[in-house]
Parts: C-alpha cells; structure tokens; sequence
C-alpha cells in the first residue's frame, strides 16, 4: 500500500511538471505527502498489531491463568486423594495390627487354658508362665537323652550323678553317691530341693491297666537317701517346671537318724492357692523328707549293715490307678507275697493341713492330691544319696527286646576296643 502511494505521488508530480510545474518543488511536496501518508498508515498498521499483541497477551494469560488453577486445583486433589489413601492405609494397617493382637491375645488364652487342662486342674497358671529359665529348661529336655539300647528314649535331664545302662544285666545303674542333702547358696544351710534332680525317667502312654515290676539293688548309701522308683511321671510340657517333680513314688527312703521305712508319696497341691498367689506344691521329696508321706512298714536297720560287702536286693510290683496304688515288696531270697498292699490317693480331706519350715517361717495350709497325675504313665528311677541298680521287668513296651540288646553291647565293645588302641598308640 505504501508503494503504491509513493508511485501516486510521483506520477503527479510528472504530471505538475508537465504543465510546467517547478518540477524540485513538486518532488519534495510528494516526498513530504508521501511520508505523511505512509507514517500515518504504519502507525496504524503498528497500533493494529499492538492490539493483537495485546488481545494475543491478554487470551495467552488468561489460558495461563485457567492452566495454574487447573494445575493448582489438580494438586489439591492429588493431595487430598494421596492423603485420603494415606489414612485408608493406616487404618487398614491399624485393623490388621488390632485383628492379629486380637487373634495372638485368643491364641494365649487357648494355650494357657490348654496347659491348664493337660497339666493340673489344680494349679494356677503361674506355675507354668512365670517361671525362670524355662527356656533352659526346654533346653536340658533337649539334650537329656541317655545312651541306651533301641527303643524308648530314657532321659538324665539334670546330669546329676552317673546314670548308665548296662545291657549284660539289662538294667540302670547310678553309679555315684550323690548326696540327699546339699548346701542351699543363699541361706548356706542344708537343703533336700535337688535331690529330685538324681534321677532318669521316660516318657509313656498308656490306656490298658499295667504292672510295674522292678529290682532295686543297694550297693552304697550315705544318709539321709532314697531309692524309689517314679511312676505316673507328668509328660515334658514347655515351661511347666513343676511338671518335672509331679509323679508318683514307692522305695526305701533312709533318714538322718538312719531310720528306715518304705514310702508312698504324689505331688499334692495347695486347693486354697486357686487364683491367687499360688503356693508351690508340696513335692513327693518334700513330704518323704518331712515325714508326711505314707509310711507303710519300717525295716530293720541291721540290714543296711554290711551294705558295701553284702548289697541289698528288693523286688518290687506296683498296680497304680487314679484312685489308688497297690504294691508287693519283698527281700531277695524271700518269698513273693500272695496278696497286694493298697494305698488310697483320693482327695485329701479339706480340712487336713501340711506344715512346712520351721519357727517364723514355718507355713500351714490346706492340701490335695493331684488327682489328674493318673493322665500320665511315665516311669523312672530316684536315688539321692545311693549307689544302686535297676532291673526294670515290666510293663513289656518299656523293655529293650533282645536283639537290640546285642546290637547295642556289640556298639559298645567296639567303642571299648577303639579307645583302648588309641591309648595304647598314643604317642608318650
């Protein structure tokens, strides 16, 4: 457009000069109309592209605009989506944590009250979740298995004294004399509470009626001692370290004053300490050393005499049933009794109290029997304070048959004749 002006302008001009116009003057009035025009209709042309610069800013802010509050409300609801799946997390986690606590908590309760049912319907729960060292415990049980021939598994848990089997005569042997009494680290006075630790046991089942039949035989003894056979011994459960004194015992227990009886004694458990503070049980060992267990028949001290020359043999049956324990005893080379000599084990009369200690700390309370122990059938062997063999006869699923007798005395020659040519070959 502004070309076509500037031509305009020019072909006047020549036109102007044509008709003898002054032709300079004429160039410079269309040079000067020229950029008058052509300023005027630039600075249209620049206003025109200022506004759509303009409306162009003005469209491209807006957009701007509508694009940071669409980002800005998009974020808002990015958080508040995120935040809400933060909180259904942490609350489902929150669930899950309550609902395990919950299942864990109903899990204990069905354990405690499983413990409570197999192990005594007597004791309080506190005999068998707060004690010490249970994991110890659980421990020595592990380890505790003796070396014997095929068959069921008889255990020396405390590894206390020399217990061994012996498959010449197929019998136990407790071949060291460890004492009744031994000295109590606290009070540093003389106190039977290990003495149940001198024994072996196995576990058994058992739903027919059984006879025990066994020949203890003395070899050796220091008084106060006791040589007796455990039976109706309770099944290892994982922390019930009471369940390790609770059993049945019938043998010849030996005092201090060398006085000698035959005794009848179970655990029995204080009735009153139901729910409260319990109290411990008063252990077989317990009433034999305090003189609280059946006494059936005293026996004749002379024949302890000459023990180290001359060892002492009892031939022993026992028929143990919930109720009642019946048993024959009798000297070797004397004859068998015809008859059993039965002592009941029914529930103590309420009424009838156990002291126990002496002086300010002597205690008194009421007293039963255990009358569940009969759920357990194992059997095993105690003797503080004697030297002494046990030839178990029966029950028959406890004895060792005679080919794994020959197997086990063949294992043993060979570790005899393998450590004597390693001593002979040892290099001085």
């Amino acid at each position: 457009m502004f070309l076509q002006i500037i031509f305009f302008v020019m072909l006047c001009a020549t036109s102007i000069t044509i008709h003898n116009f002054d032709t300079h003057m004429l160039k410079d009035m269309a040079i000067m109309m020229g950029a008058q025009m052509g300023a005027s209709f630039a600075n249209q042309e620049v206003e025109k592209e200022y506004q759509e610069a303009t409306e162009a800013i003005k469209t491209d802010q807006k957009t701007l605009n509508n694009s940071s509050n669409t980002f800005f409300s998009n974020i808002g609801n990015i958080k508040s989506s995120q935040l809400t799946n933060i909180s259904n997390i942490f609350s489902a986690a929150s669930n899950e944590v309550n609902t395990l606590q919950t299942n864990q908590q109903n899990e204990l309760t069905n354990t405690e009250n499983y413990i409570q049912a197999v192990s005594s319907s007597n004791l309080p729960l506190a005999y068998y979740l707060d004690k010490e060292n249970t994991v110890l415990f659980d421990q020595l049980f592990e380890n505790s298995k003796m070396y014997t021939p095929q068959g069921v598994t008889w255990r020396n848990i405390f590894q206390i004294g020399d217990w061994m089997f012996d498959e010449n005569t197929n019998s136990f042997w407790q071949l060291k004399a460890k004492p009744f009494l031994t000295t109590d680290i606290t009070t540093q006075k003389p106190s039977y509470k290990d003495a149940h630790k001198n024994s072996i046991f196995t576990e058994w089942n058992s739903s027919t009626n059984y006879e025990i039949s066994c020949d203890i035989t003395l070899y050796k003894v220091s008084y106060p001692f006791y040589a007796g056979i455990i039976f109706n011994k309770a099944r290892w459960i994982s922390g019930d370290t009471y369940g390790i004194e609770k059993y049945r015992t019938l043998g010849i227990y030996g005092d201090a004053n060398k006085n000698i009886t035959l005794c009848f004694a179970q655990q029995k458990t204080d009735d009153s300490a139901k729910g409260t503070t319990p109290t411990p049980p008063n252990t077989p060992l317990d009433q034999i050393y305090q003189n609280q267990a059946k006494q059936n028949f005293t026996i004749n001290q002379n024949t302890f005499k000459n023990i180290s020359t001359a060892p002492i043999t009892f031939h022993i049956k026992i028929k143990p049933t919930p109720g009642s324990v019946s048993y024959k005893i009798w000297g070797k080379g004397s004859t068998e009794p015809t008859s059993y000599t039965t002592v009941k084990t029914s529930i103590i009369n309420k009424s009838t109290t156990i002291s126990v200690g002496s002086g300010n700390s002597k205690t008194t309370y009421a007293s039963e029997n255990d009358n569940d122990i009969f759920l357990y059938h194992g059997v095993g062997f105690l003797s503080p304070g004697a030297v002494c063999q046990f030839t178990l006869k029966g029950p028959q699923p406890l004895l060792f048959n005679s080919s794994n007798l020959k197997l086990f005395q063949k294992e043993v020659e060979n570790y005899y004749l393998d450590q004597k040519n390693k001593l002979l070959t040892k290099s001085l």
